[in-house]
């Protein structure tokens, strides 16, 4: 989503805005990117963000205590 979202970004920045009507609906899709890939970033276990906490929990504590401590905390 962050990937698209810069790619969106980067498609919109190039574009003159009086010869294309559709830079609407770029700025659109770099919101709406931005907003799935930070959300995608949360601590919540099934998300990116909680598999990243449970992977560094699990470094630090042990696979199965970082799995527990990653589920209490999301």
């Amino acid at each position: 989503a962050l990937l698209v979202c810069g790619l969106a970004f980067a498609l919109g920045t190039g574009i003159d805005l009086e010869k294309w009507p559709a830079t609407t609906a770029s700025s659109q899709l770099v919101q709406i990117n931005l907003i799935l890939g930070l959300s995608n970033l949360l601590p919540a276990l099934p998300l990116d963000g909680g598999r990243i906490l449970r992977a560094v929990l699990a470094i630090r504590r042990g696979e199965m205590t970082g799995t527990i401590m990653a589920a209490r905390i999301s």
